[in-house]
């Protein structure tokens, strides 16, 4: 690729990586304050119970076709045939899965979730036309990003114009729809373009024994929050899917900043698998660890030390005489975030980057379950909510992690630490956010000046333990600061 390619993919994917978290940071609370509790827990239990059925018709073709595309992107016949399986194969999961779905929620539900599940159909349909991994597998960043923005720009325009009164949910569920609806057409004949059906010499059995282990190792979440949010529609209520959701979704957009981190060290520590240089291997895992801890253990005890202020910026006054108890859901989510940070590493850059995908599917599934068995023994003895089932499945989560790292350094008798002292060190000075954040609340001013100064307090805080501690973080930011102008400045040349 074409030192132009790169300075332009950096360019793309950096202006689409704050795109897409600019976006929810505006619609989400303008959505939660719009529409009533009631409808919203509505549409959050609908969309949980729908995100299996989504999974299931997708059938891991995503990773798995950019995968292998990518391998044969140069060969135009070979690829013309591998799309051509993959789409047909496409075709008949999501097609057998509409129907399951019409059947089990559709003669199930009644009033405004009959509708809700209705609208949703209209995704799944559109899970056929996603072939978005082949511009992914081809590195066609600048498509990516140009139409992303386009779509997203439409979805927030339509948001704002047509969501306006307390029972919009239709309106809602139907915008949320036709932006993936959109978003998988304008792809779908694009790529047309340049790809074709190819029906000959077709070997289509070969692909579903992979696409399965693709499915599962991608897609074994759902026995994790996913299904919290599922016992909690069935079994306590839908409000208190709400709130789970919301905490959830508000950790979850701090989450995906260092999560980035481990993407781009996969390649880096496949190459010293692939040399045979397992001391570069561990030293390099090592290195990434303490960084991503670096930045996600600060975000993270964070937004949890806010939680409370954080909740009533994004709800309003909506959500009011349960804030207290969705901050402990909060916090809650934040500590397992830290936790789910562990089980990335473990499963990416550990299990998956040497090839132990049975065995990461094995274990993930396991302790899946042993997170399900939890949840049911928690209802037995009367104790679901949406605050104990976040602790059921961080337990579960810590389970696999302990076992799954044990058996990965015996299995590949390497050695790495999941907790160094320069972890440690973290922890131990964002533990001081806390006693922080009680002492500003004393005084009694807005809630807003609240979070400027303990976010700006925390932070100060940090960066003078990262500065005087001498943590490669802070060298890597001021790299990365270089390295962006450089490619600012390199893409303004071209």
């Amino acid at each position: 690729m074409s030192s132009k390619s790169l300075a332009k993919n950096a360019v793309y994917k950096t202006i689409l990586n704050i795109f897409n978290l600019i976006v929810p940071l505006l619609i989400g609370p303008y959505v939660t304050r719009i529409i009533t509790e009631d409808l919203m827990a509505s549409y959050n239990t609908a969309y949980s119970n729908f995100q299996v059925f989504f999974v299931i018709g997708a059938f891991g073709i995503y990773n798995y076709g950019m995968r292998e595309i990518s391998k044969i992107r140069d060969d135009k016949q070979k690829m013309n045939r591998l799309f051509t399986s993959l789409f047909l194969l496409g075709v008949v999961s999501n097609v057998l899965t509409i129907a399951y779905f019409l059947f089990f929620y559709l003669s199930h539900t009644s009033g405004v979730d009959t509708s809700i599940y209705f609208i949703m159909i209209l995704r799944l349909i559109s899970n056929i036309f996603y072939i978005e991994f082949i511009n992914e597998a081809i590195e066609n960043y600048g498509f990516i990003t140009k139409k992303t923005i386009i779509v997203r720009l439409f979805y927030l325009l339509s948001i704002f114009l047509f969501v306006r009164k307390s029972d919009d949910v239709l309106p809602y569920t139907f915008i949320i729809c036709m932006t993936v609806v959109i978003n998988n057409v304008i792809s779908y004949f694009y790529l047309k373009k340049s790809i074709e059906f190819d029906f000959e010499c077709l070997d289509i059995f070969t692909h579903i024994g992979p696409l399965i282990v693709s499915l599962l190792l991608t897609n074994v979440e759902i026995l994790y929050s996913t299904v919290d949010r599922i016992m909690l529609g069935e079994y306590v209520s839908k409000n208190a899917v709400n709130y789970y959701t919301i905490p959830y979704n508000i950790s979850g957009m701090i989450f995906t900043i260092p999560q980035s981190l481990i993407t781009v060290a996969i390649p880096r520590l496949s190459h010293r698998i692939g040399t045979g240089d397992k001391k570069g291997y561990c030293d390099t895992l090592n290195q990434t660890i303490d960084i991503f801890m670096a930045l996600l253990i600060p975000m993270c005890i964070g937004v949890a030390v806010l939680a409370y202020e954080v909740l009533y910026l994004y709800c309003g006054n909506q959500y009011l005489s349960s804030l207290g108890f969705m901050s402990a859901v909060m916090i809650a989510a934040c500590i397992q975030r830290i936790v789910l940070g562990y089980q990335c590493i473990v499963s990416n850059l550990v299990m998956y980057a040497n090839s132990l995908e049975k065995a990461l599917v094995l274990f993930l599934g396991i302790f899946g379950f042993c997170n399900v068995g939890l949840n049911y023994f928690l209802l037995y003895i009367g104790e679901f909510t949406s605050l104990t089932s976040l602790f059921t499945t961080s337990i579960s989560y810590l389970l696999f992690i302990v076992i799954t790292s044990l058996y990965s350094m015996k299995r590949l008798e390497i050695k790495y630490k999941l907790l160094s002292k320069r972890i440690l060190g973290y922890f131990i000075v964002c533990a001081c956010f806390f006693p922080i954040a009680y002492a500003i609340r004393l005084i009694e001013v807005n809630y807003l000046i609240h979070i400027v100064l303990i976010s700006g307090i925390c932070s100060l805080l940090y960066g003078i333990y990262l500065y005087v501690t001498k943590d490669p973080l802070l060298r890597i930011i001021v790299e990365k600061m270089k390295l962006q102008k450089l490619i600012t400045k390199l893409h303004l040349k071209i």
